[in-house]
């Protein structure tokens, strides 16, 4: 009997010992997580559109060198590719209905 108390004892020191701790999350890392996340999100929409627009620009050099055109920056005027995207669209719907 002493034994089997014993054991008794001992099982039931052994599960009182397995309390498992439940680990607390911070809010504060949750939203962290969260934000992390929607940024990386955010970053690979805009090199995906990046990667898009090089893309559409190199189209448009291949366009203009099979239509031997050049364009040329005026004075005072920096790489503006929106212009130079523009001015592109226009060409292409001018040579469309010329077409």
């Amino acid at each position: 009997m002493k034994k089997l108390l014993i054991y008794a004892a001992c099982g039931a020191i052994a599960l009182a010992s397995c309390k498992q701790e439940k680990s607390t999350i911070n809010p504060a890392e949750i939203q962290n997580d969260s934000l992390r996340a929607i940024i990386n999100a955010r970053d690979n929409e805009v090199n995906d559109m990046m990667a898009t627009l090089n893309q559409i620009q190199q189209g448009f050099a291949e366009i203009n060198a099979a239509e031997n055109r050049v364009t040329l920056a005026k004075e005072g005027e920096k790489g503006d590719k929106t212009a130079q995207i523009r001015e592109n669209i226009q060409f292409i719907a001018q040579r469309m209905q010329e077409n």
